[in-house]
């Protein structure tokens, strides 16, 4: 495998967190908590992630393995299919949102066209890029990330209005948490592409870069387009700036965006449900994860962004809580955990994620998010463990 320098992991980091989907989550930050909360939001919430990041970063280089071989590692091979599962499902979520947002942004110039089939035609096209590896995405992210940061830059400055007096909101720090969710599965699974990395010190830049500036920009856009612009809908608000050539090419961003976002959700997916479909191949693995992303379209996730944001990263935050807790004991963790040990890892992660999914559904509540509950039952319950462990160790 290639060893990855730190351009070339921010490159394929950039291409998993400039996407639509991304920027108009925090679109929709702004119309729920204004201004001033999203700000709020955005600067602890990247710091947040910043440092949360390191941890996952060191980890990818400490063990060089890909997501699902350390949870194999830590949680043995039931964890391993637990966490692989949960993970590929939250991916295929993202996927299908992208998927979405493609067909939306395309029917929106060319409503002549069924949107389906345009689905289906970027659902086989992205499918056969992923199929060419690591090597294949890192030339889509280098073609289409300056594309990417240039055209929304464009959108920014064309949107400016200097005339129109801002509007702060009262302070609040409910947007921090949901900050999070947005990106805490491009975190967790960091060790998917980080385990290739160069050296540490590539991992530690390349994080910096991404969760202090990448995704803070990205972000801020979001929240700029939706406070100088009349439009509740994102991509309504990116088609009224111009004509029908302006429109087509937003079509193309968007396409653009999104086909470069989804390589890394169908990359890693593909890689993560590998403990629980036996001996099938990558090829095949990624074939049929492509259909089943092609047909969660048809749930229509971005008329309910919100929730089924949540829903998806519940999932994730109880794995990432995991990892994170086990390898804050990183000088004990080259011990693969054993017996009894996986047992109360695996029940915890299934324990916590059930009571996200009853937060979100507002039958339990702990925050009042159900991912932030999923990840703190799993947090405080590892490390409440790996002390326990440990103290009586010495």
């Amino acid at each position: 495998m290639q060893k990855l320098n730190w351009k070339d992991l921010t490159s394929i980091q950039a291409g998993v967190y400039i996407c639509v989907p991304a920027i108009m989550a925090r679109h929709f930050l702004y119309n729920k908590f204004g201004l001033l909360g999203s700000l709020i939001g955005i600067f602890y919430g990247s710091i947040l992630l910043w440092g949360v990041g390191l941890i996952f970063a060191k980890m990818s280089v400490y063990h060089k393995k890909v997501l699902v071989d350390l949870v194999a590692l830590y949680f043995g091979n039931t964890g391993a299919k637990i966490g692989g599962l949960a993970f590929a499902i939250s991916l295929m979520g993202w996927f299908s949102l992208q998927m979405e947002m493609m067909t939306t942004s395309i029917t929106a110039s060319f409503p002549q066209v069924d949107g389906w089939i345009i689905n289906l035609i970027l659902s086989v096209l992205i499918v056969i890029n992923v199929l060419y590896g690591m090597e294949g995405m890192k030339k889509i992210s280098n073609i289409s990330v300056p594309f990417l940061v240039g055209m929304m830059a464009y959108v920014v400055c064309k949107i400016y209005n200097p005339s129109q007096v801002l509007q702060f909101s009262n302070w609040d720090c409910l947007g921090i948490p949901m900050v999070i969710s947005f990106s805490i599965a491009g975190v967790v699974d960091a060790p998917t592409y980080f385990c290739n990395s160069k050296s540490i010190k590539d991992s530690y830049i390349a994080t910096t870069l991404v969760y202090l500036l990448l995704l803070p920009f990205m972000a801020l856009v979001g929240v700029f387009i939706a406070t100088y612009s009349s439009e509740t809908n994102f991509i309504a608000a990116l088609h009224t700036i111009g004509g029908k050539n302006w429109g087509i090419a937003i079509s193309l961003f968007v396409v653009l965006a999104g086909w470069t976002t989804n390589n890394g959700n169908l990359y890693s997916a593909s890689i993560a449900i590998a403990p629980c479909v036996g001996s099938a191949s990558f090829r095949t693995r990624t074939i049929a994860l492509g259909l089943i992303g092609f047909l969660i379209t048809f749930l229509n996730g971005l008329e309910n962004l919100e929730n089924f944001l949540g829903a998806i990263c519940i999932i994730v935050g109880a794995l990432g809580a995991a990892l994170f807790a086990r390898f804050s004991f990183y000088k004990f963790s080259y011990l693969p955990l054993m017996g009894n040990e996986q047992n109360f890892y695996q029940i915890l992660m299934v324990a916590a994620t059930t009571f996200g999914i009853c937060a979100q559904l507002q039958l339990l509540k702990l925050t009042g998010f159900g991912f932030l509950d999923s990840f703190l039952i799993t947090l405080i319950g590892g490390f409440s463990y790996e002390f326990t462990k440990n103290f009586k160790n010495n």
